[in-house]
Order: structure tokens, then sequence, then C-alpha cells
């Protein structure tokens, strides 16, 4: 299970993978620099409401542009620290043994980019191709990107890191990769992925960490990665104490092949979970940038002008999770009645800022989103009566990242003891309460859930990745279905309603209780531009990749 301050689901609309893929274009002029900064401004300074990003409009087979910087070179300070507080820093480094890449993106390069509008950009591969029977995908790989030691980033490199987290013991992309059946080097420049099955969604799973290309040398020599590098960023690590704080420092006179990323000198990332340190902090200067849980009202009052407020989105999922191979789980009656003892709109409303009640995994303008979908409305009288005057005992790990969370989870204590549940509540701190919960041997967590940027990728991530969420009784079935849409054209109406289905498969089982989705209100100085800008919709978590401060 991957958490860290709110994450979410998401599946993209309308794009269609096609027989070709699509070319790099590379950066911009200065032209069009200088009025993306305008945009970047504007939307920084404003405060958006919380809603759902619109389907993509990427054409079929392509990958869109890289981004430009958003303002002239000459206005970029290369010299840069940016400190930042965020509520959840991992505990290794290793891109095939981390729940999410977020801290590895700033050592790795993945094959592939998402951008916020849950576009597919050219990573360290510029182009894919699939075939008519999408059983096979042809990637070409970048020219001139090296690794830190000089090491040329080719096929057989991306074929060593495939390899590696396909088969490592303990690799948290196995699943992902799953349907990988072969990796065959073409040429130096081109590799071809041969499938067990149809997979249109591959591409996406290789623009996550499962997609990350590790130094050859590195898998060779069996480098311990959780704490030493082997990418192909400018990033080394210059700092790294697991769980708490981790700080990223560009290597003096390093080149690399995207001119408009990691621009910024050193970034350094800390665990803050207590609201008024972190407004503590952007007030007195030890932070550039941090996730506040006050109202942006307030936030604004406190800060003042020195600051830009992002409301930012990213169809973010606060759940309770039920394991269902658990004594106190295993009836389907019993999980319902669960369900409909909690009152989400309450909880949304009372306990967390910026919540959204949802009944549903998938937000409004998924392909998955059901209109009119509510299973298990709030029906406390009915969760009673399903209990038939039983007590289970159960116990929820709960891994606050917010004092708000620890509030959402004694509200929720609250209501299922109303209907006759006996909860305990045993707090963790996030990385070890993940994987706690991924070993199955606790009842429930309630936490925030990973993104990935379909709707099949994630029904698969929840229930076979590393939650592992499938119970004996859903998981046959549910493969089934994602087989089945997993061979159709990602954005057909078929693909939709197949989507859709698999929703209701996976809602009717009965293992999540959906809460809400929640918005993000950063503060960020205003000579630090990019917030707006980062894949917050089909990540939940922020990237610096493009961060620019400016002189």
């Amino acid at each position: 299970m991957s958490s860290h301050r709110a994450w979410g689901l998401v599946a993209v609309a309308a794009l269609l993978l096609g027989a070709c893929g699509g070319d790099n274009k590379g950066g911009g002029t200065a032209t069009q620099s200088t009025a993306a900064a305008t945009n970047t401004q504007a939307s920084a300074t404003s405060a958006p409401q919380a809603t759902s990003a619109p389907p993509t409009t990427q054409a079929p087979g392509t990958l869109k542009d890289l981004p430009s910087l958003p303002v002239p070179a000459a206005q970029v300070d290369e010299n840069a620290t940016v400190r930042i507080a965020f509520a959840f820093v991992e505990l290794k480094l290793d891109p095939h043994k981390v729940q999410q890449l977020y801290l590895t993106q700033y050592l790795y390069d993945s094959l592939f980019q998402i951008d916020k509008d849950k576009n597919l950009l050219p990573g360290l591969a510029t182009k894919y191709a699939f075939s008519d029977d999408k059983k096979s995908v042809t990637l070409t790989i970048r020219d001139g990107a090296t690794f830190s030691d000089g090491t040329p980033v080719d096929a057989d490199a991306v074929k060593a890191s495939l390899d590696r987290g396909r088969t490592l013991a303990d690799s948290t992309v196995k699943a992902d990769l799953a349907n990988i059946a072969n990796v065959t080097v073409v040429d130096p420049h081109t590799v071809r992925l041969d499938l067990n099955q149809p997979d249109v969604t591959l591409i996406y799973t290789l623009a996550t960490h499962a997609g990350s290309v590790i130094n050859p040398k590195a898998i060779a020599a069996g480098t311990d990665l959780s704490t030493t590098a082997a990418g192909s960023t400018p990033y080394d690590i210059a700092e790294f104490d697991p769980g708490k704080k981790v700080v990223f420092q560009r290597r003096p006179g390093a080149t690399y092949w995207d001119p408009a990323a990691f621009k910024i000198n050193r970034l350094e990332i800390d665990l803050v979970t207590d609201p008024n340190t972190v407004l503590n902090g952007l007030k007195t200067g030890a932070f550039e940038a941090g996730d506040l849980v006050i109202p942006p009202d307030q936030a604004k009052a406190q800060l003042g002008s020195d600051f830009n407020f992002a409301n930012l989105v990213s169809d973010s999922m606060v759940w309770i999770w039920l394991r269902d191979t658990r004594p106190a789980w295993q009836s389907q009656a019993v999980r319902q009645a669960a369900i409909y003892a909690i009152d989400r709109k309450s909880i949304a409303d009372k306990a967390l800022l910026l919540c959204s009640a949802s009944s549903q995994m998938f937000p409004p303008g998924s392909p998955a989103y059901v209109d009119g979908y509510d299973p298990y409305p709030f029906d406390p009288a009915k969760a009673k009566a399903m209990l038939a005057g039983a007590t289970p005992q159960v116990e929820f790990l709960v891994a606050p990242t917010q004092a708000n969370e620890t509030k959402f989870a004694q509200v929720a204590q609250q209501q299922l003891a109303d209907v006759g549940f006996n909860v305990t509540i045993t707090p963790m701190n996030l990385p070890e309460a993940s994987p706690q919960f991924n070993s199955g041997n606790r009842d429930g967590f309630i936490q925030g859930s990973s993104s990935l940027p379909d709707a099949a990728l994630t029904i698969k991530k929840f229930f076979f990745g590393p939650p592992a969420m499938a119970g004996p009784g859903i998981k046959d079935t549910l493969q089934a279905k994602l087989t089945a849409a997993n061979a159709m054209s990602l954005g057909s109406p078929e693909r939709a309603a197949a989507l859709q289905d698999l929703q209701k498969t996976a809602m009717d089982w009965s293992n999540f209780i959906p809460v809400c989705r929640i918005a993000h209100n950063w503060g960020v100085k205003k000579n630090l531009l990019g917030f707006p800008d980062a894949p917050w919709q089909s990540a939940g978590y922020f990237s610096a990749r493009y961060f620019v401060v400016t002189k």
C-alpha cells in the first residue's frame, strides 16, 4: 500500500494508443518561455476551485513536446536552493523498492513522463509503437543521455532495468511489469517488449518508477541502491535520513538531455507533519514551499504578499481499506455494514480540509466513472441490521501526515462504534504502516491511495500490486475483466464500458470505503515557479523537475 499526503485515482479519458509513436520536439523559444512565465505566474497567484481535470485530448499515439523554461534563461537562478516541507519521505531510494515515483524521480529518469493534464511526454524513450495485436511494443531510446558516471543510456540498460524490476525478489514493481514476457534489444537504441497478453496501458506503467532506468554497471555489481544513486539525472544524493529528510545536489558541470529540467542547484525535502511547523517555516524562510492545512484565506492573511497560493487538485482519495482475508472482514455482509456506517459527507465537511465527499473510486470525467452510482449510501440502520447484534473486533492502522487525518480516524472510529463495531486505532509512521498493511497481517488501514494514470492500472495496482487487496473471492473475476479491458483501445466507448464494469466489480466486493478527494493548498515563494504545472492530477504529489527560481 502506498501513501503520502493524499494520493488519487485517475483514468485517462481520450488517449488512443496507435501503431506509431511520438517524437520529442525539444524545448521552446525565448518568446514561448516568456508567455509560459506569464501564464505560470497568473495561475500560481489564483486559487482555482477543487474540480477534476478535464479528459486529455492528446492525439492518438503521440507524445507531447517537453516543456520549455517558464522564463528566459537569463532570469533563472541556477544556484538556488529550494527547501520544501512535505508529509512523506521514503525509507529507501531504490526505484524498484519504493512505493511511488516521488523521490527517485530526481535520481532516475523513466522511459516516459506524464504532465499535469495526463498527457504522455518523452523520457528516455522518444517513440513507441504497438503491434496490431497489441502484444508487443517497440521503444526508441533517446540518443545522448548518460548515467552519472558517463555510461551511455542505451537499449541494454533499458533491458537490464526492466528485467531487474520484473525479477527482483522484493521488487515493488513486479506486478506492474508482469505482462512483459520478454525484453529484446533490437539495436543500441531500440527495444521490443513482447507481452504475454495485450496491454495497452503498459506505456503509462513505463512513466512510473517501474520504467526507471538504472546504470547496468550498478545492477551487475549488485549495488545497494537504497542510499546510493545510479541514475541519469544531474542530481546526486547530498544527504539522506530515511523517512525524515533527503537532499539532492546537482553535480558541478553536469549536462542533461532535457534543457528545461532540474534548474534548481540544491533541493531539500523535509518530513513535516505539523501544520504550525510548516506555517512558521514559511514565515521564517526555513522553507520556500509547504503544504498548508489551513483554509486559503487564513494562509494568505498569515503569510502575506511574499507568497503565491496554489490550490492544487490531484483526484486524490482518502480511503478506509478492509483486508478481506482477515477474520473480522471475511464476511462480505460485515464489510458492507462498515461501509454503510460511514458518513463520508460529515467527515469531508468537518474532519478534513479541502476534501470533497465521493462515493466512487474514480472522479467525474474519468471513463470509469458511473453516473449516479452510489452503492453504499450512509445508512446506519441498515448497517446495524446487517451485523445482527454481532460486535466485530477490528484494528485500523492510521498513519497521519497531518492533524486532520487523526481527527478523521477518530470520527470514523465513532461512526463504526455507533453501529456495533469495536475499533482499535493503531497510530504508526507512514513509511512503517504501508508495509505492515501490505503484509496482509493487519485488518485495515485509514489513509490515502496511490495513483496511476489509467483506471485499469489503478485497479490492478490496488488488487494485485503491493496492497494485494484481491482475496480469493474476487481475484479471478477481476483478472479476467482487466485482461479484456487492456486489449481494447484507450479512449474507445467499449473500453469505457469495460472500465465502468471494473469499478462496479471492485466496489461491489466491499473492501474499500471511499471517503473524499483532497486538494492541496500550497504556500510558495513568489520567485519559485512551477507548482501549478506539476503533474498533480495523475500523481497526487508534486514534481520539482521543472521548478525554476527566478533571480
